[in-house]
């Protein structure tokens, strides 16, 4: 079987920029002179708890729950996080004692006490791919987590994602046991020939158990479609323009509220 191009992948239900709020000539604007965006301004989507396969989204309008989240990827961040005190204590008030926007840089916050469960691991490292905390077995016991299965120092991707139905991206947080699949489908996209940006995305939830037996939702990705010309070209302009807002490496400033609904959806930490 010859391999599939990219070209063979045709756009099946019409879209056009009129279907994408984000896209429109003269989008709303309900900031003040002088006032930015930031990443933790943006509505934020989370993986339930207790293997509850639908996402979550905190809308001005209610709680949303949906079975499926449609959409373009815009930009997208692997990130790590390294906590002092579990979720159950701090309820995600606390903000991590070292942090990497790139998962290869980090920045440890030497100023904050250094838990005594964590020394016989190590200490943080500038380099997260040599650091002794971005190892396997590494997190502590506690909770959900009484084996001590996973790593000290957790990893997530994060999507901005353009859907049909809001002029803002949403802020998608994807963890630890959902990065390999994240992985597999942008590699996809990527042996296809296509951006993230030039295709209509799929993320569901399906029902998964740890080594343990907890049970989790574990996101799938589906490529729906590949965007019209006409659209790629309006998203490519659209992402320049969020680029100057946002910029996808300045996670640091924003890293309590994109981190502490993940910390807490993922306690499972599996291990694909």
């Amino acid at each position: 079987m010859g391999r599939m191009k990219s070209s063979q992948i045709a756009p099946v239900s019409g879209l056009t920029i009129d279907h994408f709020p984000a896209l429109q000539d003269q989008p709303i604007n309900n900031l003040a002179a002088g006032e930015t965006l930031s990443l933790s301004d943006l509505m934020r989507v989370k993986i339930p708890t207790g293997g509850i396969i639908q996402w979550v989204i905190d809308a001005v309008d209610g709680q949303q729950v949906l079975p499926k989240l449609e959409g373009v990827i815009l930009a997208q961040a692997l990130i790590r996080t390294l906590y002092g005190k579990p979720f159950e204590e701090t309820g995600g008030m606390e903000p991590p004692i070292c942090f990497s926007a790139n998962s290869l840089t980090a920045k440890w916050n030497r100023s904050m006490p250094y838990p005594d469960n964590l020394h016989q691991f190590g200490v943080p490292t500038e380099n997260c791919l040599q650091c002794p905390l971005a190892q396997w077995g590494t997190r502590p016991k506690n909770g959900n987590n009484a084996n001590g299965r996973g790593m000290a120092c957790q990893q997530r991707r994060i999507f901005l994602l353009m859907t049909l139905e809001s002029q803002m991206p949403l802020l998608v947080t994807i963890p630890t046991s959902g990065l390999k699949v994240a992985k597999q489908y942008l590699i996809g996209l990527q042996a296809l020939g296509l951006e993230h940006w030039q295709v209509l995305t799929s993320i569901s939830l399906i029902e998964a158990k740890n080594a343990d037996g907890i049970k989790y939702a574990k996101p799938q990705f589906l490529l729906l479609e590949k965007l019209p010309a006409t659209v790629v070209q309006a998203v490519k302009r659209y992402k320049q323009t969020l680029e100057q807002q946002i910029s996808t490496l300045q996670f640091a400033a924003s890293y309590p509220v994109l981190t502490a609904d993940a910390a807490n959806s993922e306690s499972v930490n599996a291990k694909d």
